[in-house]
């Protein structure tokens, strides 16, 4: 018997995807795994140390067995890429069981709501490696669109591992990356939302408490899921000013992990004649500290250029 599950997987100390490519490497490698596991993903984000994902599955075993073939295989492709060794990321994830209409509907509304929890956009819908923008006919929004390459399949399933074997039911975009509508369990998520305009109201609205009341009603055996549950990168005052609606944060500046690393590799890799960020040493890391910090004072934080140049 398939069930529902919310699972997520991190990188704390150092950034797991560093560009756009490895963003869509890692949604390419989701719908690979669940193909080869048999489970069916209703939602996912993916941002640049963590990775939401609802998914259905046949019990904990195998949602084990669905993150492991993620994890292995981008794993593979990001050392090969930067020239690395060893794991990625912290051992071992969080999952939780997903049982009852509202506990659910508020599982997939945090996971895709996460963008903005981490105040990397303003509207999720603005977020473009999530499934927000697939469901209610909403295909196309933030990602390439879906093109079918026949002609030169070894080509356009580049970000996909070559070891395995995948239906041709899967579709392909120009940069080589499974398509996720080919793979999303849209009806499904679509069928728990009911309709486009509760889709739209409920993934905005950001009253939390009524969130909680509602699962409460709804008596799940589960625990309540809520910001503290699903946030595993939030400190309390944070949870604290996103539940109370806050938003001052959000007409701030600040860059992105993607923004800090694409500088890490394409300015000061090549400015200190290194082949990938794992070869920095210790003096041109601490280089690099030192003049972020300078160039962006109220852009950056320590604790962001060190997981982009990974350094603990």
């Amino acid at each position: 018997m398939k069930r529902l599950y919310h699972v997520c997987f991190t990188s704390k100390n150092e950034v797991c995807c560093r560009s756009v490519e490895d963003y869509r490497t890692m949604i390419s490698r989701i719908g690979q795994s669940a193909v080869v596991n048999d489970a069916h993903v209703w939602a996912y984000a993916v941002m640049s140390n963590h990775v939401h994902i609802v998914v259905q599955s046949n019990g904990s075993d195998n949602v084990g067995s669905f993150v492991k073939t993620i994890r292995s295989s981008y794993n593979q492709s990001f050392n090969r890429k930067y020239l690395r060794n060893g794991k990625l990321g912290e051992e071992g994830f969080f999952r939780t069981l997903l049982q009852g209409r509202q506990h659910i509907i508020d599982a997939l509304t945090y996971v895709m709501q996460n963008p903005w929890h981490h105040r990397i956009v303003e509207n999720p819908f603005d977020y473009p490696f999530s499934s927000m923008y697939l469901y209610f006919k909403n295909g196309g929004y933030g990602l390439s669109p879906n093109i079918k390459y026949d002609k030169e399949p070894l080509k356009c399933k580049r970000l996909v591992s070559k070891y395995i074997s995948l239906p041709k039911s899967l579709t392909y975009d120009r940069s080589g990356m499974i398509e996720p509508i080919s793979f999303v369990e849209t009806s499904f998520v679509e069928s728990m939302f009911g309709s486009y305009n509760a889709f739209q109201y409920l993934t905005h609205r950001k009253n939390y408490s009524e969130w909680k009341n509602e699962q409460i009603l709804e008596a799940s055996e589960e625990p309540i899921v809520n910001l503290l549950s699903i946030e595993p990168f939030l400190n309390r005052e944070d949870i604290k000013m996103i539940e109370s609606n806050g938003n001052k944060w959000m007409k701030e500046r600040t860059l992105t992990d993607i923004e800090i690393c694409k500088l890490v590799d394409n300015h000061y890799v090549p400015k200190f004649k290194k082949n990938s960020y794992v070869e920095l040493g210790i003096k041109e890391r601490d280089y690099i500290m030192k003049d972020l910090l300078v160039r962006y004072p109220y852009n950056v934080s320590e604790s962001q250029v060190r997981r982009c140049i990974f350094t603990i």
